[in-house]
């Protein structure tokens, strides 16, 4: 009867062990989990490898020990693992989408392709392989099943404020700029932190047209931390554009000074931006700094004469209005600009020559008011009102005034 009950207990004992072993083998791979979700990779390997010593059909634990290896920088290792865990299970989704992306670093783009489809097909609802197949559709240029990939991760995950961010910048590329002011919107909503999803809705306002509201955008995102050539490119230009010449100034200067670029419109920009704010020694340098990259800019040497004029240098400034008509004798700024120089020196033969040549190229508010007030000063009355009729009715403040003095 004993033989019996020792024998029946060690049967119970050894039936017992492969429940036991498996359990203790799941604590392991748990535990192992915990440290991986820690950040401990290094100790979550030794439990992953102790559970593939144990099981080595436990694909799971494979993989994770591949996302260990990716994270302490052994990339050829990683790639074992994931390979050993899709060997293991071929629709095994984590894992694809991970060797995808491995491809995607090492530029295999076709492997990696694959294998996003492969993630997608093995689990539909696997949002973050829709994002990483359409940030690789982005690269291949194909913009619409980039579009398409971003809607279907959202659509199953509408909280991603990446994928509405991201969906937007490729609207941006494609010119659907509401549509990307709105993902950008988007975006914001869940977190009005992200920088770039700011720049990126004063890309599409500014395509649209709203020009103080992309401004407003800009400079926000700015003040978020974004510094790139791009985004201080558009803000000084835009700046510009809107005639705020102090801030024009304040984007324009990164470019030059931290970027060190060589683009003759930025220079000229700023030098512009600088005579309008009365800094003409700022403007002279920068006008002879966009003549240096491009030598035969005809504006930059208008502008240089400009500032040399207000800064008394007269020989260095008409040698400069000079040398902007060689270059382009059909441009009628030049010969309004030093037309209203000669003005103010009352050389008034010159200003008639020179406001008579920029009218007949592009008539002017600025040239039919000072030619009208030549005429006026000559006993012209009839002249003087012609050209400030003129003047008037192309929005010149000044003749909205004297119009009516002279005139009526």
């Amino acid at each position: 009867m004993l033989k019996k009950t020792l024998l029946l207990t060690l049967a119970i004992l050894i039936l017992g062990i492969p429940r036991l072993w498996a359990q203790n083998t799941s604590k392991l791979f748990d535990a192992g989990l915990e440290k991986f979700k820690t950040g401990y990779y290094k100790d979550a390997m030794v439990d992953f490898t102790k559970v593939i010593e144990r099981n080595d059909q436990y694909f799971e634990a494979y993989y994770l020990r591949g996302r260990c290896q990716y994270e302490l920088g052994k990339k050829q290792e990683a790639l074992a693992d994931y390979n050993r865990a899709i060997q293991r299970k071929k629709d095994y989704a984590p894992a694809l989408l991970f060797r995808g992306k491995y491809y995607v670093e090492t530029a295999e783009l076709k492997k990696a392709m694959e294998d996003f489809d492969a993630a997608i097909k093995a689990y539909p609802q696997f949002f973050e392989a829709y994002v990483e197949r359409a940030a690789l559709k982005e690269v291949e240029l194909d913009y619409q099943g980039a579009v398409d990939d971003y809607t279907k991760s959202l659509q199953i995950n509408e909280k991603d404020k990446m994928a509405w961010h991201n969906r937007g910048r490729i609207h941006q590329k494609m010119k659907n700029y509401q549509a990307n002011i709105e993902d950008q919107e988007s975006a914001l909503k869940l977190d009005t932190g992200i920088a770039m999803a700011w720049f990126y809705k004063g890309l599409g306002l500014e395509g649209a047209g709203k020009l103080r509201n992309a401004m407003t955008d800009y400079e926000k995102a700015i003040g978020l931390g974004v510094n790139s050539e791009e985004i201080y490119t558009h803000a000084g230009n835009l700046a510009f554009e809107l005639y705020r010449f102090e801030k024009a100034v304040e984007y324009y200067t990164p470019l030059i000074v931290k970027y060190r670029t060589r683009d003759p419109e930025i220079h000229l920009n700023r030098g512009i931006s600088y005579l309008r704010l009365r800094k003409y020694k700022e403007a002279e340098d920068d006008f002879a700094r966009c003549i240096v990259y491009d030598k035969k800019n005809a504006r930059a040497f208008l502008n240089k004469g400009i500032a040399n004029f207000r800064m008394g240098r007269e020989g260095s400034a008409f040698r400069d209005f000079n040398r902007a008509i060689e270059l382009e004798p059909e441009y009628y700024k030049t010969y309004e600009q030093r037309g209203i120089i000669y003005f103010e020196q009352k050389r008034y033969d010159l200003a008639l020559a020179d406001f008579d040549k920029s009218i007949s190229l592009r008539p002017t508010g600025d040239a039919h008011y000072h030619r009208g007030m030549i005429r006026s000063e000559r006993n012209d009355r009839d002249g003087a009102c012609q050209d400030l009729l003129a003047a008037k009715e192309l929005g010149h403040p000044r003749a909205t005034l004297e119009y009516p003095k002279l005139c009526e």
